[in-house]
């Protein structure tokens, strides 16, 4: 039954991009504003409000973004979907190293979403989202976060409890998404089925230039059955954020945020144990044409077990643009540090973990968690077409200290503390990344990377890893 369901799913994946792909598009008649301008990935960032002063002439398809539901058309609804197809497929997944044990396989993910947006007035709103996940063919099981047949993926309320003269303060609070920052420490983890959601309640002030948000709840644990999936019980999650977006050209967007994490369990090559994790940062990031640049930096404290945390990381992306070449190639180079422990079981925890990062930290293939590590990946970024861009590039990663453990992106140790104690080198991960967004409404993405062994992974009896990805997403 489940394979009729996929094979129709990406029937209509096929057939309705055929169609949007024509010259033009649906929504995108010559004019100002079209509803292919709002299209995000985060839905509830959609804003189709536009379209009320023509709605006589509205499309079919832009009916679907704005029916009012009263005269005056201040309250109306809007309606929105996602088909996605993911085919993802490894040769010795993790290098072969248990756990799993590292046999081959070639996974179909679908993740089929349906949201409705009710919008009352200009001070209130209720968003919800319901989704249904399916998965096939990962070794040697489907991961929670793949797999779901109906599942509540978000709904939240929004209340404006100030608005006018450039401020805004808005409460949020339901089941919600939080994208922060550049997503280095807090991602929505697209690369999963799931995304990540938290059951939470969000604060968020805007004046000017300025944005400056609060935000606590708990993290939503997936789950297979019908509306099962429930916060969980173990871990909960706050933080402060204030951003700053520059009012000039060639000056720099400024960030501050303070995260804190609260869980009843933890492993590390330190033990195990409750950890309280505080992580204080910022970043900056901007262009300065023909350069463009992203730095970001934190530190953490608190308690794990009965020892103190002391851990630090550094994220940094730097890119040179060559405008006059046809393809405007872009040069960059992505450079990462994070702390790992000195001593291991000496009572202190040194290693740098990021909250909820993507799973894709360094590559698509999603092997490793930025922790204990230094990396540098340069790469090069080409706009071969209009709608198609490409990356190619190589990752080279290094053990911080001799002796540190590595873990596995997800959780997990992929080497323990102490395997081949004389060596540094990990790997060098070389990914070619391909995206083609031929309209506003579909995106397909292909991926290619081959992880090397370097002598820690060899002493710890891996193997290279080969990784292909081809994904069709499609957005109504």
């Amino acid at each position: 039954m489940r394979r009729k369901h996929r094979a129709a799913a990406i029937r209509a994946v096929i057939a309705c991009g055929l169609l949007l792909a024509a010259p033009v598009c649906p929504g995108q008649a010559s004019g100002p504003r079209s509803i292919g301008d709002e299209i995000n990935v985060f839905r509830w960032k959609e804003d189709y409000s536009f379209l009320r002063g023509r709605y006589e002439t509205l499309t079919p398809l832009e009916k679907l973004k704005f029916l009012p539901l009263n005269e005056s058309k201040t309250t109306y609804l809007t309606l929105g979907g996602e088909i996605r197809e993911r085919i993802e497929s490894y040769d010795n997944p993790f290098f072969g190293l248990p756990p799993p044990g590292g046999a081959d396989f070639t996974s179909f993910a679908t993740r089929l979403l349906f949201d409705a947006d009710l919008h009352i007035g200009t001070r209130f709103r209720a968003f919800a989202e319901l989704g249904s996940f399916w998965e096939s063919g990962r070794k040697p099981a489907s991961r929670p976060a793949d797999v779901g047949d109906l599942e509540l993926q978000q709904g939240f309320f929004d209340a404006v409890a100030i608005e006018g003269s450039g401020r805004r303060l808005t409460v949020r609070f339901g089941r919600q998404e939080f994208p922060l920052g550049s997503g280095r420490l807090v991602a929505i983890r697209e690369s999963t089925n799931v995304r990540l959601t938290f059951d939470a309640v969000k604060v968020e002030w805007l004046e000017g230039p300025n944005a400056v948000v609060a935000f606590a709840g708990r993290p939503v644990v997936p789950k297979k059955g019908i509306f099962e999936s429930a916060p969980s019980g173990d871990e909960s999650f706050w933080a402060l954020d204030w951003t700053r977006l520059a009012t000039g050209a060639g000056r720099p967007n400024t960030e501050l945020f303070y995260l804190g994490r609260d869980l009843t369990t933890a492993a590390f090559a330190e033990g195990s144990g409750k950890e309280l994790r505080h992580s204080l940062g910022g970043r900056l990031w901007g262009v300065a044409a023909p350069w463009d640049y992203s730095i970001q930096a934190s530190y953490q404290f608190g308690t794990f077990a009965d020892g103190p945390i002391r851990a630090w990381g550094v994220a940094t992306d730097t890119g040179y643009r060559l405008t006059a070449l046809p393809t405007t190639p872009r040069m960059a180079v992505r450079l990462d540090i994070a702390s790992g422990d000195r001593r291991a079981r000496d009572g202190t925890l040194e290693t740098f973990e990021a909250p909820y990062p993507a799973l894709n930290y360094f590559s698509e293939a999603g092997i490793f968690a930025p922790a204990n590590a230094y990396d540098v990946h340069p790469y090069l970024g080409l706009n071969l077409a209009r709608s198609l861009a490409a990356e190619a590039g190589i990752d080279f990663l290094w053990r911080l200290r001799e002796g540190d453990a590595i873990y596995r992106a997800g959780g997990g140790t992929l080497v323990p503390a102490g395997r081949a104690p004389g060596s540094s080198a990990v790997t060098g991960i070389f990914q070619l990344l391909l995206n083609w967004r031929p309209n506003p409404f579909l995106t397909i993405q292909g991926a290619f990377d081959h992880a090397s062994t370097g002598q820690v992974l060899r002493d710890a009896g891996g193997r290279p890893t080969n990784f292909g990805l081809l994904s069709l997403d499609l957005r109504l």
